[in-house]
């Protein structure tokens, strides 16, 4: 019996050149999202917050 030569190796398709681009698009959205959340979770800077409920910034009692 006749053992076969391997096979090959061809090169990727163009098809998986354009998956990877995606793939990499994603990695990028999914990374500014978390940034933008984690960003939410912390609350605003001290210099931008907000008075509280009743009381006008700069008005004495």
């Amino acid at each position: 019996m006749e053992q076969k030569a391997p096979k090959p190796l061809t090169p990727r398709p163009a098809s998986w050149e354009g998956r990877d681009a995606g793939l990499r698009r994603a990695d990028q959205l999914a990374e500014s999202i978390l940034s933008l959340v984690e960003g939410l979770t912390q609350g605003p800077p001290a210099d931008e917050s907000v008075p509280p409920l009743g009381q006008t910034a700069g008005v004495g009692p």
